[in-house]
């Protein structure tokens, strides 16, 4: 005989997603919604899944996911699990009804310990296009790995299956070979990286490639957006035999054949190498980065790189005297626009460039930037170019000298770089703190240049849709699932 699954609801309005003026989005479920909620601290695998009697296992959660629906697994704030989840091989119904993971309740974010394997593959079988998924407020941490105990899954989020919509917000990545890595099998469009914390990311050059990144974008990633999110010290790690900084480690690297990436609002620093690596071109906007060797590297496709502000370029450690700041290769057009470049720490003469256009470059314009405290300010060895309006080592400023860590002084925290990004780690959707943006630190650098505040940040319908979550902890939590007999 069969079982009900899924007490009846009464009516109830489909609430679609949209990011709401606070820059969360609103994600609702649908009236035929399963929500199923788990907990290691009170739950039991016997029971049904309701908020009253969770289940205990991630791995018996997964089993009550139906494909195509717009079903919930929400994991307990505060609770911690050693294990990973099983392969999210469903997908969600449509762009306004995913498929989630996410949190409930009060307190920290659900922490998922997976040793030296990973957190969570998304890819469905049989590569079958997989589509509408969100993971949204976990915490995900590769509490074991040592930088040569993992495999090459050894990420946190890893989408490897062609497909569109994969929403990855609000989450803590944590210490993995790659903390995040999009390399699907075709074509994967519309993945949205917003809001996250992801660091520490390291490898001893034994696991894998020998690489490690903080996101990684395979040639078949198209249209991905990275947003507001913190990067910090991706791609090294001290200490540790052979996971020092190397040249191949960066804090996001999207390798050639990708296409249509755009990389905004985000605070990057302490990368291996480089903050932003695209080989397939694209948008870089609106970021604060720090203490990388190459802040931003752009090629392969022609490439917009506007309104970042970068700080103190250095070397990298024991190698190579780098301190570069925006650096284009093998591409139509290249726009380097209003980017503050300033302070570089490099021992070297001549490869700490602040803008560099190398070979293969076959125009565009570089404007309005502000270039102070550099070695070399413009390099072009290739190409035809409109360059007006850059200042280089200009005078007059109102105060010149300012970096994060000054900035940390003003809102009455140590003045280091180490005790910003101390702060900055602790976003998440339940403290969000607008002074640790890159809207805001950013601004405050300009104005020592007497460079008018940015805009606020952009509208989503300038880039791919910016699709976010917004969790609502109590949302239907009558709804029952009688799962017991399954």
């Amino acid at each position: 005989m069969s079982k009900k699954l899924i007490e009846s609801l009464e009516d109830r309005r489909l609430l679609s997603v949209s990011v709401g003026a606070d820059g969360w989005t609103n994600l609702g479920a649908s009236s035929d919604s399963r929500l199923i909620y788990v907990s290691s601290s009170g739950g039991s695998d016997s029971n049904p899944g309701t908020q009253a009697k969770p289940i205990k296992s991630l791995v018996r959660a997964k089993t009550l996911v139906r494909d195509k629906m717009p079903d919930w697994v929400l994991l307990k704030r505060g609770d911690t699990w050693n294990e990973s989840f099983p392969d999210w091989t469903v997908s969600g119904r449509s762009a306004s009804e995913l498929s989630v993971i996410t949190a409930y309740g009060t307190g920290a974010r659900p922490k998922i310990l997976t040793g030296s394997g990973g957190g969570i593959t998304i890819a469905q079988k049989y590569s079958y296009p997989l589509n509408h998924v969100a993971v949204t407020g976990l915490h995900f941490n590769a509490n074991t790995y040592n930088g040569s105990n993992g495999t090459v899954k050894t990420a946190g989020i890893r989408v490897m299956r062609k497909g569109s919509n994969i929403l990855l917000e609000d989450n803590f990545i944590q210490g993995f070979k790659d903390n995040i890595v999009i390399d699907p099998d075709g074509s994967l469009t519309g993945v949205k990286i917003r809001r996250n914390v992801i660091v520490d990311a390291f490898n001893a050059q034994q696991v894998g490639n020998g690489h490690a990144q903080g996101i990684y974008g395979g040639p078949n990633a198209d249209g991905t957006l990275i947003e507001e999110n913190i990067l910090d010290h991706n791609g090294w790690k001290e200490g540790v035999y052979k996971a020092g900084p190397t040249f191949f480690n960066h804090s996001i690297y999207f390798n050639t054949g990708s296409s249509g990436l755009v990389v905004r609002g985000n605070i990057i620093t302490r990368s291996s190498l480089r903050g932003v690596l695209s080989r397939g071109g694209g948008i870089v906007e609106n970021n604060v980065l720090a203490q990388n060797p190459v802040a931003i590297q752009v090629g392969y496709g022609s490439s917009t790189v506007q309104n970042n502000v970068i700080l103190e370029g250095k070397d990298l450690a024991g190698q190579q005297e780098l301190g570069k700041g925006i650096e284009a290769f093998s591409m139509s057009q290249f726009l380097a626009r209003n980017n503050v470049i300033a302070h570089e720490t490099s021992t070297g003469v001549y490869n700490n460039i602040a803008v560099n256009v190398m070979s293969g470059v076959g125009g565009g314009q570089i404007t309005g930037n502000t270039i102070y405290n550099w070695q070399n300010g413009i390099k072009k060895v290739s190409g035809s170019f409109n360059i007006t309006g850059n200042k280089i080592n200009a005078t007059g400023y109102t105060d010149p000298n300012r970096l994060l860590g000054k900035y940390n002084a003003t809102l009455g925290k140590p003045g280091t770089l180490e005790s910003f990004v101390a702060s900055a780690r602790n976003q998440s959707r339940t403290s969000w703190d607008s002074r640790y943006t890159a809207k805001s630190a950013g601004n405050y650098v300009r104005a020592g240049f007497n460079i008018a505040a940015s805009a606020s940040r952009l509208a989503p319908s300038t880039a791919p849709a910016a699709i976010a979550t917004k969790l609502i902890d109590s949302i239907w939590s009558n709804q029952q699932i009688e799962a017991a007999a399954l």
